[in-house]
């Protein structure tokens, strides 16, 4: 079937660039926040309430927080786990 051309098409796909462009500086907005209100920095070691080490290795942008901390367990030996975790709050990381 032959796609059907209308006057609304130019229009439709200007927008829908706009839009991809507003999510692009959106983006980078909400990431700067998370910058910003983070008390940690990416490369940083944490201990929560447990004595568990961790190495940051992301901060993001959260939907019910301000932001979400990613990071690999430190090893009995002083290595770095392979696995990334979600540091959660309520373990107390500081």
């Amino acid at each position: 079937m032959k796609k059907l051309i209308t006057p609304y098409d130019n229009e439709i796909a200007k927008l829908e660039t706009d839009i991809g462009n507003l999510k692009e500086e959106l983006s980078v907005l909400r990431q700067r926040r998370v910058n910003f209100l983070c008390p940690f920095k990416i490369g940083v070691t944490l201990v929560n309430n447990k004595g568990k080490k961790a190495e940051v290795t992301g901060i993001y942008p959260s939907f019910g927080k301000d932001y979400r901390i990613k990071g690999r367990y430190i090893l009995k030996n002083g290595g770095l786990g392979l696995a990334i975790h979600t540091l959660y709050d309520w373990d107390g990381w500081k």
